[in-house]
């Protein structure tokens, strides 16, 4: 997180820094998917490890109401606000 923060500032006058935010960010991104799936197929079984690999937003809900890992809660809400960030802040324009 503290990575991203200083690729943020760094970005705001270096278009190289900007790529390299969102290469971090769609990197954290991809990554707490992978570990929400894997944790889904470990504690709960195939089925819903499928569920979490193929449907995003039932990852989300995996790991709200049915995860019991406090690690992948957080990692998940960052995931979320991550994407919300690209999705919505023009870190690419200017």
């Amino acid at each position: 997180m503290v990575l991203l923060a200083v690729l943020y500032f760094l970005g705001q006058s270096n278009p190289v820094m900007k790529l390299a935010l969102l290469g971090a960010m769609a990197l954290f991104i991809f990554g707490a998917h992978i570990a929400t799936t894997v944790c889904a197929f470990m504690d709960d079984g195939v089925g819903k490890g499928i569920l979490c690999f193929c449907i995003g937003i039932y990852a989300i809900y995996y790991v709200f109401k049915e995860s019991e890992r406090n690690f992948l809660k957080v990692i998940v809400a960052a995931e979320c606000v991550m994407g919300l960030i690209i999705k919505f802040v023009s870190l690419v324009g200017n």
